[in-house]
């Protein structure tokens, strides 16, 4: 394998050895760059960690199939011809300086960055090589699908970082750094040294086993080395960026909000991220196919332009038997019942518990019953729908007896298709090949089976009626196993036979607990399955769903009223973000189906009122954007004709009643008028006195003219704080209006006298709130005299001078204990600051639970700064410790437990 060496800067002064680069940037927003040296590849990405997070879809992973021995091993005893293990080919590749290579691959004169810059070592023994993430979460995230090629690729490419000047002078953080930490490579593996492999082994052993950890567990790890965890948290984007993965949900949150919180530079400088994956033809999981919208506060200051073509008819697809009086042997056939044809407006109708599949229409080979088709047609056309057809369901004579069997012969299922599509012509736009192809009780066969059964009715319907679209068989989402494992192998079938498909489907039914949320994580998992098999860009269709339906270990869940309304209008506007061209409901009844959560039959008018009131706000709109102002608040903005519309709303319906009530105006720019799915005036949640929740609401309009909140309150958290010479604390602005409410968007200076300083050392510096009215400051108490006073001063731009409030960094006194974390069997560390003791030594006192007495003392050295970090043992979770200064007349810090 080829090394390509790239550069990652963290604001160095850079020596590029070769093409490939991953650079520091100047600081803008996430940007592509077509850079020359990525001639022939896919654009590289630039931004910051946390713009670039924002551009790593979210989806939940699928580990179907997955076991070791996929990935390359560093406990591969193979050698290449230089003797030398992949363990040993990577310590060479990962070097900061190459070392000579001697005879049974000896290395010396080498040098290794360890633990992303905190040390340095010239010894190969010092070293420890670990892997960013384990296989199996690789493999959940996207790698699924890659050829063996693509895995060993992933697993020993390397983008070296070279540089000139070590990385400038900054003060140091309150959280304890040994260094300036740095990425060095952009690669599947990381340098650790001996301390640090224990915490190493858990990230791995976490996410081996638990496929989306615990954000508990992920900020447990991360206060064993806070620093350390953040470097690998920016390594690990950069690694998932270039190589087109994607995060699972709870690591993707874990990470934002440490890097909300990170003060590293590590964490704030641009980085311009190649396309690794692109070298070796991997496609990317998509944007769209991201569960999770991204965070984007700007999307509440404007409008932008169309990214979607308008909204039409066929997105309101339906299920609605038909029921009539038919007497066969008359050849009676009656009026279709009134209360069995839908009351809402339908664009789309499927046959699907019809009596309409090939065991109902051919019983008896070469003798077809038509009839019933030809109702439901009918039926359709009376609602001026469009027709979707089920093919599959084998009669008994064409296989073994159940509907389920693969037919024993392709030439009988090539004739039903046939004689069906050349029948009916036009009258049916789309075929679809068989019902959730990936269940046995609907068919047995296998995947390349299903395929075969594809290629050939694709020929048959191409022949009588080339206009139809031909949908491969459709897979459900919530069977994960199945789903998984029949689906994927499915597409790869298709691939072979050049994609005899038009456009693919999947049912979005969530577990009977779950919400539009949840369906959404299907509809994901089932857009990363089609990208990353390679299927052309084509329609795709949901044309299945519904809420609160039992199975995977739940009963069924009647939903109603309000959470009935906004999960069906939820699934319609969630299709349009996510490209479906149709999304079929299921069922139009005229009686309750008890298998359903939601029904839709005449009687139930809060439904029917959604379905309406959705269809108005939808059909010819254009799809602007959506996106995340505040956790759980999503905002999805369109355009209809001369006029800009929002839909938005506030946590799912499976949630336990959320609400969101925003200041006055907090909408204000995205327009003046507001209404519910009721169809009723919802003005409070624009002027700040009624709450949002998950029903959707539209907001249209010209803008408030209360768009801008004015500012009436401002704070600063905590107003005084105890800061060692060059560390570095945050501070917290609020901006309130005279309601009390946030104003989002107000811009803030901010002036540091005294001790005080912002980052690179300045004395002013503006910022703007965000959604809950608030900016956090990072500042570092400076200076030759430990006890002077710093100031930060801040004031809204409002022109009201009695508008400000202050905050003052003064030098800490006494002991303050930070964090005590069991990171090992019996061991734990302990971390605190003591800057009236910097130089000299205190003491920790370890004691046992109550009932068990044990008490132990460890000395600790403090630094110049005044920080100290202690290794102790035995401790378990549940331990104490607090810190003394003289056993005799003590100064006593404060007491911490063990976690």
């Amino acid at each position: 394998m080829r090394t390509r060496l790239a550069v990652l800067a963290i604001g160095f002064s850079l020596l590029l050895p070769t093409a490939q680069v991953a650079q520091a940037a100047p600081e803008t927003g996430v940007q592509s760059s077509s850079q020359g040296d990525l001639t022939g590849r896919a654009a590289a990405i630039a931004g910051t960690p946390k713009q670039i997070l924002s551009t790593i879809p979210v989806v939940s992973p699928l580990r179907n199939g997955f076991k070791q021995g996929l990935f390359p091993s560093l406990t591969s005893k193979a050698k290449d011809k230089r003797g030398c293990t992949l363990y040993n080919q990577m310590l060479i590749k990962l070097a900061t300086k190459t070392p000579r290579v001697g005879g049974g691959c000896k290395l010396t004169g080498g040098l290794w960055t360890l633990d992303f810059g905190a040390k340095t070592t010239t010894k190969p023994s010092d070293v420890r090589l670990a892997k960013l993430l384990p296989d199996a979460y690789i493999w959940g995230q996207g790698a699924s699908q890659w050829t063996p090629a693509q895995r060993s690729a992933f697993s020993t490419a390397v983008s070296k970082v070279s540089s000139s000047s070590k990385m400038r002078s900054r003060p140091r953080p309150i959280i304890d750094y040994s260094g300036n930490y740095i990425i060095n490579n952009i690669s599947n593996y990381w340098i650790v040294s001996r301390n640090n492999i224990a915490m190493t082994n858990r990230i791995l052993n976490l996410m081996i086993n638990n496929a989306d950890p615990d954000q508990i567990e992920l900020a447990r790890l991360q206060l064993t080395a806070p620093a350390l965890f953040q470097a690998w948290t920016v390594a690990t984007l950069m690694n998932l960026k270039a190589w087109g993965l994607s995060l699972s949900p709870n690591m993707a949150a874990n990470f934002q909000v440490n890097l909300d919180n990170c003060l590293a530079e590590i964490c704030k400088i641009n980085y311009t991220v190649p396309n690794e994956g692109s070298v070796f033809n991997i496609v990317a999981v998509p944007q769209i196919a991201s569960e999770v919208a991204v965070e984007n506060p700007a999307i509440l200051a404007s409008y932008s332009a169309p990214t979607m073509p308008a909204v039409g008819r066929d997105l309101f697809g339906i299920h609605a038997p038909a029921d009539w009086f038919s007497d066969v042997k008359s050849g009676t056939e009656g009026p279709t019942d009134p209360a069995t044809i839908p009351t809402v407006p339908v664009g789309y109708v499927r046959m699907w518990d019809t009596e309409t599949t090939w065991r109902d229409l051919e019983p008896t080979k070469g003798t077809f019953v038509w009839r019933k088709l030809s109702k439901q047609i009918e039926t359709a056309q009376v609602l001026n729908a469009k027709v979707m057809m089920v093919l599959g369901g084998t009669p008994a004579w064409a296989g073994n007896g159940s509907a389920a069997d693969n037919p024993k012969s392709i030439a009988d299922w090539s004739a039903y298709v046939r004689a069906v599509a050349c029948k009916y012509g036009p009258a049916i736009s789309s075929y679809e090949i068989w019902n959730e192809a990936n269940l046995q009780t609907f068919y047995t066969g296998t995947p390349a089976q299903m395929a075969d059964l594809t290629a050939a009715a694709f020929k048959e319907i191409r022949a009588c009626n080339p206009n139809a679209l031909v949908v491969a068989a459709n897979t459900t989402s919530r069977a994960t196993g199945s789903f998984g494992t029949f689906f994927p192998a499915y597409l790869e079938e298709l691939k072979t036979r050049n994609w005899p498909a038009d456009a693919y489907s999947v049912h979005s039914y969530p577990t009977a607990s779950g919400g539009a949320d949840d369906r959404i994580r299907g509809v994901a998992q089932f857009r990363t399955m089609l990208a990353l098999s390679g299927a052309p860009f084509t329609t795709v269709f949901d044309s299945e769903t519904n809420y609160g339906l039992a199975g995977l270990g739940e009963g069924k869940i009647d939903i109603t009223g309000d959470k009935a309304m906004a999960l069906l209008s939820r699934s319609y506007i969630d299709s349009v973000r996510y490209g479906f061209g149709s999304t079929f409901w299921y069922v139009w009844t005229k009686s309750p189906d008890p298998k359903f959560g939601i029904q839709l039959t005449p009687a139930n008018t809060d439904e029917q009122q959604a379905w309406r009131q959705t269809y108005d706000w939808l059909i010819g709109a254009q799809l602007q954007r959506c996106a995340t102002p505040k956790d759980g608040l999503v905002v999805c903005q369109f355009s209809k004709g001369a006029e800009n519309f929002s839909l938005v709303w506030y946590g799912d319906a499976s949630d336990a009643s959320p609400a969101f009530t925003p200041s006055k105006g907090y909408f204000g720019p995205l327009g003046s008028n507001c209404q519910t799915l009721r169809g009723a005036d919802c003005a409070g949640i624009l002027n700040g006195t009624a709450p949002l929740g998950f029903m959707p609401v539209r907001i249209s309009g010209a803008p408030s003219a209360a768009a801008v909140a004015i500012p009436a309150s401002i704070s600063m958290t905590p107003e005084g704080v105890a800061v060692g010479l060059n560390q570095t604390t945050t501070l917290t602005v609020t901006v309130l209006d005279g309601a009390g409410k946030p104003v989002f968007d107000q811009e803030v200076r901010a002036t540091a006298t005294g001790s005080a300083r912002f980052e690179g050392g300045n004395t002013v510096k503006n910022g703007r709130t965000n959604a809950q009215g608030q900016l956090t400051l990072s500042v570092t108490r400076v200076g030759a005299n430990a006890a002077q006073v710093g100031t930060i001063t801040v004031v809204p731009d409002t022109g009201a001078a009695s508008l400000k409030a202050t905050s003052t960094l003064s030098a800490p006194t006494g002991i303050v204990l930070k964090t005590a974390v069991v990171f090992a069997v019996s061991q734990g560390t302990v971390t605190g600051t003591a800057p009236a003791f910097a130089g000299s030594s205190i003491e920790l006192v370890v004691s046992s639970p109550a009932g068990v007495f044990m008490q132990r003392r460890f000395t600790v050295s403090v630094d110049a700064d005044g920080n100290f970090k202690k290794n102790v043992l035995p401790v378990r979770p549940g331990f104490t410790v607090y810190a003394i200064d003289n056993p005799s007349t003590p100064t006593k810090s404060n007491t911490l437990i063990f976690r």
